[in-house]
């Protein structure tokens, strides 16, 4: 006779494990679900700044001019401007119902503007300046950070959900920026400093052509050999048709920023260099 026993411990076993899974899957979804449903922080990006920065030299100290246009394709009003800067030594200025900050956070130093009323906000097709920064930093290119305005829906607040970083949702492009020169300060390591201002600048646009950047290329090029051959008074004229011909192309080749970080950063590189004295 056959003897057929049915073990139910293996299949018991099967279906709890079933189970399990199905509740996890549901608590999951139900979660995603949940995080789905989260206000998340809208986008505050959609502006389209033109910022010019304009550099003027008053004694030891440069005054750093911006203003800001939002032009008609934008969607949003702009309300909060931020400058990067690399400087320890700094004043501001604002236009009207206008505020600073000052804002750090890890390595970044930046200059925030915000608008305290609605009404001065920088509307689409609208322009601002009155802009300052004020400092004994040479001009560096560095980034700037536009933040559009959105109202919240009526009686709910945005919740922070990550996307609110002012760093990631603002719209982002280059300026002008100040930075305290390097100590020591090496005029002949320097000069690659400005043959790549030089190459970034027509990157940018803001040097118009490619045999004008070339030119100035050349310029940096040829001091540096002669700073190479101890023959400072050499090179220091050789600089000198930089600061000529900035003032000759700044109203047709070059634009504002190109000038500045062009001219002003040749002048302090020809004022940090002995007369017939080695440099290195």
């Amino acid at each position: 006779m056959s003897i057929f026993i049915y073990n139910n411990k293996g299949n018991n076993m099967k279906i709890k494990f079933i189970i399990i899974i199905i509740l996890n899957l549901l608590f999951v979804t139900s979660y995603i679900a949940q995080v789905s449903n989260l206000p998340n922080y809208p986008s505050t990006k959609k502006v389209s700044p033109i910022v010019t920065s304009y550099l003027e030299k008053d004694s030891n100290y440069f005054n750093y001019s911006y203003s800001v246009w939002n032009a008609e394709s934008a969607k949003q009003k702009i309300w909060n401007l931020l400058v990067e800067i690399k400087s320890s030594n700094f004043s501001t200025e604002q236009p009207y119902f206008w505020k600073m900050n000052y804002f750090k956070r890890d390595s970044v130093k930046a200059i925030s503007w915000f608008s305290i009323d609605s009404l001065k906000d920088i509307k689409t097709g609208a322009f601002q300046d009155s802009f300052h920064i004020i400092s004994t930093g040479l001009p560096i290119i560095t980034k700037y950070y536009a933040v559009g305005w959105l109202e919240p829906p009526e009686g709910e607040e945005y919740i922070q959900h990550g996307s609110n970083d002012i760093f990631k949702n603002s719209f982002k492009g280059k300026t002008l920026g100040p930075k305290d020169p390097t100590d020591p300060y090496i005029p002949i390591e320097f000069i690659d400093t400005l043959k790549t201002y030089t190459d970034s600048s027509y990157a940018l646009g803001w040097i118009k052509t490619e045999q004008t950047k070339d030119k100035y290329n050349n310029y940096f090029t040829n001091a540096k050999n002669y700073l190479n051959q101890n023959n400072n008074n050499a090179a220091k004229t050789e600089l000198q048709k930089v600061l000529t011909d900035c003032n000759a192309d700044s109203s047709t080749v070059l634009t504002s920023e190109a000038y500045a970080l062009l001219y002003f950063n040749t002048d302090y590189l020809i004022n940090q260099i002995p007369e017939g004295k080695t440099t290195k």
